[in-house]
């Protein structure tokens, strides 16, 4: 599960259409990072989420690690008000059947990890 840091501020700083436009540059990033077999989907507000089947921690780590990269370098340009804006992302990883079997609690440990992810200092990764 995956977060834009501080969208808020943007939202209010820069206006909805430039949250709006931060939205679908990280719809564009998650598309340019996944596999064919990956299932990415936007979970709701600035939280989406991908399922990274067949996939261990190891390898998730570094999906997420390049998805960041790619996202945090890109200066998003902001038309209205003639600037542009970089934001990043902090995300939260959790697995099955490492920890759980279940999908409802692997959604519930993803987002405490991303939580955690935003609570201690965002910009970062947090597996469960």
């Amino acid at each position: 599960m995956l977060d834009v840091d501080n969208f808020k501020t943007v939202n209010d700083v820069y206006g909805h259409q430039a949250g709006d436009l931060v939205l679908k540059e990280l719809a564009r990033s998650v598309s340019l990072s996944v596999r064919s077999s990956d299932i990415p989907a936007r979970y709701g507000g600035d939280e989406f989420i991908i399922v990274w089947p067949n996939t261990g921690k190891s390898l998730a780590l570094k999906i997420a690690g390049r998805l960041m990269k790619l996202f945090s370098k890109k200066a998003i340009r902001i038309p209205t008000k003639n600037k542009t804006v970089k934001v990043t992302l902090s995300v939260g990883i959790a697995s099955i059947p490492d920890d759980t079997t279940n999908m409802d609690e692997l959604m519930k440990l993803a987002d405490e990890a991303l939580y955690r992810a935003k609570h201690e200092g965002k910009n970062r990764i947090i597996t469960i």
